[in-house]
Protein backbone atom coordinates (compact mmCIF):
# COMPACT_ATOMS: atom_id res chain seq x y z
CA UNK A 1 0.00 0.00 0.00
CA UNK A 2 2.96 2.32 0.52
CA UNK A 3 3.79 1.93 -3.18
CA UNK A 4 0.23 2.81 -4.16
CA UNK A 5 0.33 5.86 -1.89
CA UNK A 6 3.53 7.04 -3.58
CA UNK A 7 2.02 6.52 -7.02
CA UNK A 8 -1.10 8.48 -6.06
CA UNK A 9 1.04 11.32 -4.76
CA UNK A 10 3.25 11.31 -7.85
CA UNK A 11 0.27 11.43 -10.24
CA UNK A 12 -1.29 14.20 -8.17
CA UNK A 13 1.91 16.27 -8.44
CA UNK A 14 2.10 15.73 -12.19
CA UNK A 15 -1.52 16.69 -12.81
CA UNK A 16 -2.85 20.21 -12.41
CA UNK A 17 -6.43 18.95 -12.59
CA UNK A 18 -6.57 16.97 -9.34
CA UNK A 19 -8.56 18.47 -6.48
CA UNK A 20 -8.75 17.05 -2.97
CA UNK A 21 -11.96 16.23 -1.18
CA UNK A 22 -13.01 19.45 0.64
CA UNK A 23 -12.41 17.84 4.04
CA UNK A 24 -9.05 16.38 3.03
CA UNK A 25 -7.55 19.43 1.33
CA UNK A 26 -5.59 20.98 4.20
CA UNK A 27 -4.05 17.64 5.22
CA UNK A 28 -3.79 16.47 1.59
CA UNK A 29 -5.26 13.02 2.21
CA UNK A 30 -5.90 10.92 -0.88
CA UNK A 31 -6.14 7.44 0.59
CA UNK A 32 -6.36 5.46 3.82
CA UNK A 33 -5.71 1.77 4.38
CA UNK A 34 -7.17 -0.51 7.05
CA UNK A 35 -5.93 -4.10 6.78
CA UNK A 36 -6.93 -5.10 3.22
CA UNK A 37 -9.47 -2.29 2.80
CA UNK A 38 -8.59 0.78 0.76
CA UNK A 39 -10.38 4.14 0.96
CA UNK A 40 -9.85 6.71 -1.80
CA UNK A 41 -10.90 10.36 -1.49
CA UNK A 42 -11.17 13.11 -4.07
CA UNK A 43 -13.24 16.06 -5.15
CA UNK A 44 -16.34 14.99 -7.06
CA UNK A 45 -14.90 15.85 -10.46
CA UNK A 46 -14.10 13.66 -13.45
CA UNK A 47 -10.58 15.09 -13.73
CA UNK A 48 -9.71 14.16 -10.13
CA UNK A 49 -11.02 10.62 -10.52
CA UNK A 50 -9.02 10.20 -13.73
CA UNK A 51 -5.81 10.98 -11.81
CA UNK A 52 -6.65 8.31 -9.21
CA UNK A 53 -7.58 5.81 -11.92
CA UNK A 54 -4.27 6.36 -13.70
CA UNK A 55 -2.34 5.69 -10.48
CA UNK A 56 -4.33 2.50 -9.84
CA UNK A 57 -3.65 1.25 -13.37
CA UNK A 58 0.09 1.90 -12.94
CA UNK A 59 0.02 0.07 -9.61
CA UNK A 60 -1.77 -2.88 -11.22
CA UNK A 61 0.88 -3.17 -13.94
CA UNK A 62 3.84 -3.14 -11.56
CA UNK A 63 2.34 -5.29 -8.77
CA UNK A 64 -0.14 -7.55 -10.50
CA UNK A 65 -2.78 -6.68 -7.90
CA UNK A 66 -6.26 -5.83 -9.18
CA UNK A 67 -9.14 -4.09 -7.44
CA UNK A 68 -12.11 -6.33 -6.75
CA UNK A 69 -14.92 -4.48 -8.53
CA UNK A 70 -17.77 -6.56 -6.99
CA UNK A 71 -16.51 -5.56 -3.53
CA UNK A 72 -15.85 -1.90 -4.37
CA UNK A 73 -18.33 0.90 -3.69
CA UNK A 74 -18.41 4.60 -4.55
CA UNK A 75 -20.09 7.13 -2.27
CA UNK A 76 -21.14 10.57 -3.51
CA UNK A 77 -22.32 13.72 -1.77
CA UNK A 78 -24.07 16.53 -3.65
CA UNK A 79 -22.77 15.38 -7.05
CA UNK A 80 -24.96 15.89 -10.16
CA UNK A 81 -26.18 12.68 -11.80
CA UNK A 82 -24.36 13.45 -15.05
CA UNK A 83 -21.02 13.71 -13.23
CA UNK A 84 -21.76 10.51 -11.28
CA UNK A 85 -22.28 8.59 -14.51
CA UNK A 86 -19.01 9.87 -15.95
CA UNK A 87 -17.10 8.96 -12.78
CA UNK A 88 -18.64 5.47 -12.63
CA UNK A 89 -17.74 4.92 -16.28
CA UNK A 90 -14.09 5.53 -15.35
CA UNK A 91 -14.16 3.49 -12.15
CA UNK A 92 -17.10 1.06 -12.51
CA UNK A 93 -17.94 0.67 -8.83
CA UNK A 94 -21.37 0.10 -7.36
CA UNK A 95 -22.91 3.31 -6.01
CA UNK A 96 -23.50 3.09 -2.28
CA UNK A 97 -25.82 4.82 0.19
CA UNK A 98 -23.80 6.04 3.16
CA UNK A 99 -26.78 6.65 5.44
CA UNK A 100 -28.13 3.15 4.80
CA UNK A 101 -24.67 1.68 5.44
CA UNK A 102 -24.55 3.35 8.85
CA UNK A 103 -28.03 2.09 9.79
CA UNK A 104 -27.16 -1.46 8.74
CA UNK A 105 -23.96 -1.41 10.76
CA UNK A 106 -25.67 -0.14 13.92
CA UNK A 107 -28.86 -2.18 13.94
CA UNK A 108 -28.64 -5.23 11.69
CA UNK A 109 -25.03 -6.44 11.83
CA UNK A 110 -24.96 -6.32 8.04
CA UNK A 111 -27.91 -6.46 5.65
CA UNK A 112 -30.91 -4.23 6.40
CA UNK A 113 -33.96 -6.31 7.36
CA UNK A 114 -37.55 -5.50 8.18
CA UNK A 115 -39.21 -6.46 11.45
CA UNK A 116 -35.87 -6.75 13.18
CA UNK A 117 -36.36 -7.86 16.79
CA UNK A 118 -35.88 -4.97 19.18
CA UNK A 119 -34.84 -5.43 22.80
CA UNK A 120 -34.55 -2.78 25.48
CA UNK A 121 -30.99 -1.77 26.24
CA UNK A 122 -31.78 -2.15 29.95
CA UNK A 123 -32.49 -5.85 29.35
CA UNK A 124 -29.54 -6.42 27.03
CA UNK A 125 -27.18 -4.89 29.59
CA UNK A 126 -28.25 -7.18 32.41
CA UNK A 127 -25.79 -9.88 33.58
CA UNK A 128 -26.26 -13.28 31.97
CA UNK A 129 -27.44 -14.87 35.21
CA UNK A 130 -30.27 -12.29 35.23
CA UNK A 131 -31.37 -13.01 31.68
CA UNK A 132 -29.29 -10.39 29.86
CA UNK A 133 -26.26 -10.56 27.58
CA UNK A 134 -23.84 -8.63 29.80
CA UNK A 135 -23.46 -6.03 27.06
CA UNK A 136 -22.29 -2.68 28.40
CA UNK A 137 -24.68 0.24 28.14
CA UNK A 138 -23.99 2.06 24.88
CA UNK A 139 -24.63 5.36 26.62
CA UNK A 140 -21.62 4.82 28.87
CA UNK A 141 -19.47 3.32 26.13
CA UNK A 142 -20.24 6.32 23.93
CA UNK A 143 -19.32 8.70 26.74
CA UNK A 144 -16.06 6.83 27.29
CA UNK A 145 -15.30 6.96 23.57
CA UNK A 146 -15.93 10.71 23.36
CA UNK A 147 -13.77 11.20 26.45
CA UNK A 148 -10.96 9.32 24.72
CA UNK A 149 -11.38 11.62 21.70
CA UNK A 150 -11.04 14.63 23.99
CA UNK A 151 -7.89 13.12 25.47
CA UNK A 152 -6.45 12.62 21.97
CA UNK A 153 -7.08 16.29 21.18
CA UNK A 154 -5.68 17.83 24.37
CA UNK A 155 -2.59 15.58 24.37
CA UNK A 156 -1.89 16.33 20.67
CA UNK A 157 -1.98 12.67 19.75
CA UNK A 158 -0.42 12.03 16.35
CA UNK A 159 -3.44 10.50 14.64
CA UNK A 160 -5.22 11.53 11.46
CA UNK A 161 -8.48 12.20 13.30
CA UNK A 162 -6.89 14.38 16.00
CA UNK A 163 -4.84 16.26 13.40
CA UNK A 164 -7.96 16.82 11.29
CA UNK A 165 -9.82 18.24 14.31
CA UNK A 166 -6.96 20.62 15.10
CA UNK A 167 -6.82 21.84 11.49
CA UNK A 168 -10.54 22.12 10.70
CA UNK A 169 -12.25 22.64 14.06
CA UNK A 170 -9.82 24.27 16.46
CA UNK A 171 -7.59 26.26 14.13
CA UNK A 172 -5.50 28.31 16.62
CA UNK A 173 -7.97 27.93 19.49
CA UNK A 174 -8.00 25.33 22.26
CA UNK A 175 -10.71 22.77 22.91
CA UNK A 176 -12.01 24.47 26.05
CA UNK A 177 -12.81 27.79 24.34
CA UNK A 178 -14.08 26.80 20.90
CA UNK A 179 -17.82 26.92 20.19
CA UNK A 180 -20.00 24.84 17.92
CA UNK A 181 -20.80 26.36 14.54
CA UNK A 182 -23.92 26.06 12.42
CA UNK A 183 -22.36 23.29 10.29
CA UNK A 184 -20.95 21.30 13.24
CA UNK A 185 -21.76 17.58 13.11
CA UNK A 186 -23.77 15.86 15.84
CA UNK A 187 -20.71 13.94 17.05
CA UNK A 188 -18.63 17.13 17.35
CA UNK A 189 -21.45 18.87 19.23
CA UNK A 190 -21.66 15.97 21.67
CA UNK A 191 -17.93 16.12 22.31
CA UNK A 192 -18.21 19.84 23.03
CA UNK A 193 -21.23 19.26 25.29
CA UNK A 194 -19.35 16.93 27.66
CA UNK A 195 -16.28 19.13 28.05
CA UNK A 196 -17.43 20.52 31.39
CA UNK A 197 -17.76 16.98 32.76
CA UNK A 198 -14.46 15.68 31.41
CA UNK A 199 -12.35 18.71 32.25
CA UNK A 200 -12.58 18.14 36.00
CA UNK A 201 -11.15 14.63 35.63
CA UNK A 202 -8.16 15.37 33.39
CA UNK A 203 -4.71 15.34 34.96
CA UNK A 204 -1.95 16.73 32.77
CA UNK A 205 1.74 17.00 33.57
CA UNK A 206 3.04 20.38 32.52
CA UNK A 207 5.65 20.21 29.77
CA UNK A 208 6.33 23.39 27.83
CA UNK A 209 3.05 24.95 28.95
CA UNK A 210 1.68 25.24 25.41
CA UNK A 211 -1.22 22.85 25.92
CA UNK A 212 -2.15 23.47 29.55
CA UNK A 213 -3.26 26.33 31.74
CA UNK A 214 -1.57 24.94 34.84
CA UNK A 215 1.04 26.92 36.69
CA UNK A 216 4.68 26.41 35.71
CA UNK A 217 5.40 24.87 39.13
CA UNK A 218 2.73 22.30 39.87
CA UNK A 219 3.16 22.30 43.63
CA UNK A 220 2.12 25.94 44.03
CA UNK A 221 -1.17 27.72 43.49
CA UNK A 222 -1.86 30.40 40.88
CA UNK A 223 -1.83 33.50 43.05
CA UNK A 224 1.08 35.92 42.64
CA UNK A 225 2.58 35.47 46.13
CA UNK A 226 2.61 31.69 45.86
CA UNK A 227 4.33 31.84 42.47
CA UNK A 228 7.01 34.23 43.79
CA UNK A 229 7.55 32.15 46.95
CA UNK A 230 7.73 28.95 44.91
CA UNK A 231 10.34 30.37 42.55
CA UNK A 232 12.37 31.87 45.38
CA UNK A 233 12.44 28.50 47.11
CA UNK A 234 14.11 26.77 44.12
CA UNK A 235 15.82 29.71 42.40
CA UNK A 236 19.33 28.68 43.43
CA UNK A 237 19.02 25.18 41.99
CA UNK A 238 20.37 24.45 38.50
CA UNK A 239 17.91 21.73 37.54
CA UNK A 240 16.69 22.01 33.96
CA UNK A 241 13.04 22.31 35.04
CA UNK A 242 13.92 25.16 37.43
CA UNK A 243 15.85 27.00 34.70
CA UNK A 244 12.87 26.53 32.40
CA UNK A 245 10.46 27.81 35.06
CA UNK A 246 12.50 30.94 35.67
CA UNK A 247 12.77 31.66 31.93
CA UNK A 248 9.04 31.18 31.42
CA UNK A 249 8.22 33.39 34.39
CA UNK A 250 10.57 36.19 33.29
CA UNK A 251 9.38 36.13 29.67
CA UNK A 252 5.71 35.99 30.68
CA UNK A 253 6.02 38.95 33.05
CA UNK A 254 7.93 41.04 30.52
CA UNK A 255 5.74 40.41 27.46
CA UNK A 256 2.46 40.67 29.37
CA UNK A 257 3.69 43.98 30.84
CA UNK A 258 4.70 45.09 27.33
CA UNK A 259 1.29 44.12 25.94
CA UNK A 260 -0.39 46.06 28.74
CA UNK A 261 1.58 49.21 27.86
CA UNK A 262 0.90 48.80 24.13
CA UNK A 263 -2.82 48.58 24.77
CA UNK A 264 -2.87 51.65 27.00
CA UNK A 265 -0.50 53.98 25.17
CA UNK A 266 -0.40 52.74 21.56
CA UNK A 267 -3.78 51.07 21.15
CA UNK A 268 -1.89 48.17 19.63
CA UNK A 269 -3.64 44.96 20.69
CA UNK A 270 -2.46 41.37 20.27
CA UNK A 271 -4.65 38.44 21.24
CA UNK A 272 -3.65 35.90 23.89
CA UNK A 273 -2.33 33.39 21.32
CA UNK A 274 -0.01 35.99 19.79
CA UNK A 275 1.39 36.97 23.19
CA UNK A 276 1.84 33.31 24.05
CA UNK A 277 3.72 32.63 20.80
CA UNK A 278 6.16 35.45 21.58
CA UNK A 279 6.75 34.09 25.09
CA UNK A 280 7.14 30.53 23.83
CA UNK A 281 9.58 31.45 21.05
CA UNK A 282 11.68 33.62 23.37
CA UNK A 283 12.02 30.87 25.96
CA UNK A 284 12.71 28.26 23.30
CA UNK A 285 15.57 30.30 21.77
CA UNK A 286 17.03 30.93 25.22
CA UNK A 287 16.91 27.22 26.06
CA UNK A 288 18.71 26.43 22.79
CA UNK A 289 21.62 28.60 23.89
CA UNK A 290 22.07 26.79 27.23
CA UNK A 291 24.27 23.72 27.55
CA UNK A 292 22.63 21.23 29.92
CA UNK A 293 24.24 18.12 31.30
CA UNK A 294 22.54 15.13 29.72
CA UNK A 295 19.90 13.49 31.91
CA UNK A 296 16.39 12.08 31.62
CA UNK A 297 14.93 15.45 32.68
CA UNK A 298 16.96 17.27 30.02
CA UNK A 299 15.86 14.76 27.39
CA UNK A 300 12.21 15.36 28.29
CA UNK A 301 12.84 19.12 28.19
CA UNK A 302 14.38 18.93 24.71
CA UNK A 303 11.53 16.77 23.44
CA UNK A 304 8.69 18.88 24.86
CA UNK A 305 10.24 22.17 23.68
CA UNK A 306 11.42 20.81 20.30
CA UNK A 307 15.06 21.70 20.96
CA UNK A 308 16.41 19.24 18.43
Amino acid sequence: MEVLTLMLQMNKRNADTFRFHPRCDKMQIMNLCFADDLFLFSHGSVESVEVIHKAIEEFKKCSGLVLSLPKSTAYFTNIPSSIKHQILSIMPFEEGNLLRLIREFLWCQGDMKRRKAKVKWDDVGLPKDEGGLSIKRLKYWNFALMTKHIWSIVTHKQSIWASWIRVHKLHKHNLWDVSATADSSISWRKILNIRHVVKGHLVHQTGNGRSTSACMLQSISKDWKSIMDGLAHVASRNLSKVVKAKLVFAAAVYFIWQERNNRIFKENIQNANQVFDVIYTTVQLRLLSIRFKESSDVLRLKTSWHLG
